[in-house]
């Protein structure tokens, strides 16, 4: 799927808001439409109806708020309400994301800065669908203007919470060092390295035998959260299959026997 090993593809990642004018590639376009085209469905069967939209969209422009300058392209999806859409969307699309990084394209989540009505315009959004989120995707400078450095100075996007802050075994008494994972280090530190709205990284990840659970920080979560949540599970899952480790993923109706405040379930991944 990417010419690079995942967890390359994953430390290259960053945000951009600064976008060349100078159009896509003839090639690299086909490929990132290929690939959008082949993969919109998500680990709970989600059906995603991702379209890549040009700067101006139907002919009007596609508007962010002023946080991106040039002419990227822009990734949007629709989908309509079930349990566990925003996960899958988060997933998808941030598997797109690092697909688009690996053409050497930049990217930045957008969740709440950009202008829905343009966008469901260009998308042909139905009554019964939503836009979560959107990235643009385009060549970049070879430096960051200053508005960007400040923004992600001020999402403080170089930093990342310490593992005995995110990862478990067993109880969530029982913090996991990195040399103690065993096969779920690469994995998890992948995980700990994934974009979150506003860098707060949610996510809480039980180590339970051949199971890993994957809970969210609070209760009544937000979308953004929840988006947050399938961004970790896409580094997780495309990590462990890169490493030859298949799995499944499920969400559990039962009580999993855990103490579990301020946190909300969401799945597991379990072995095959």
């Amino acid at each position: 799927m990417f010419k690079k090993p995942v967890t390359d593809v994953i430390k290259d990642r960053s945000s951009w808001r600064t976008y060349s004018k100078t159009p896509l590639e003839n090639d690299t376009e086909t490929s990132l439409l290929e690939f959008i085209e082949d993969k919109n469905s998500g680990l709970f069967d989600t059906k995603i109806r991702f379209e890549l939209l040009e700067h101006h969209g139907n002919g009007k422009k596609l508007g962010t708020f002023g946080f991106i300058t040039g002419k990227p392209h822009f990734l949007a999806g629709a989908l309509k309400d079930s349990s566990m859409n925003m996960e899958d969307y988060g997933y998808v699309m941030e598997k797109m994301i690092l697909y688009a990084t690996d053409l050497g394209l930049g990217s930045c989540w957008l969740g709440g800065t950009f202008t829905r009505g343009s966008f469901a315009e260009a998308i042909n959004l139905q009554e019964d669908e939503s836009i979560p989120a959107i990235t643009p995707i385009g060549r970049t400078p070879s430096e960051r203007r200053s508005m960007g450095k400040i923004m992600r100075w001020a999402a403080k996007a170089n930093k990342r919470k310490p593992w005995e802050e995110l990862f478990y075994s067993k109880d969530f008494r029982t913090p996991i060092r990195q040399n103690d994972a065993g096969d779920y280090s690469t994995a998890l530190e992948m995980v700990r390295l994934g974009p979150s709205a506003s860098n707060k990284q949610p996510w809480r990840i039980l180590l339970d035998g051949g199971r890993v659970h994957f809970f969210c920080q609070g209760q009544n979560i937000s979308i953004f959260q929840r988006l947050d949540m399938g961004i970790a599970m896409c580094h997780f899952d495309l990590t462990m299959k890169e490493q030859g480790s298949d799995g499944q993923w499920i969400k559990y109706k039962q009580d999993l026997g855990f103490k579990v405040e301020e946190k909300s379930y969401i799945a597991s991944w379990e072995k095959k």
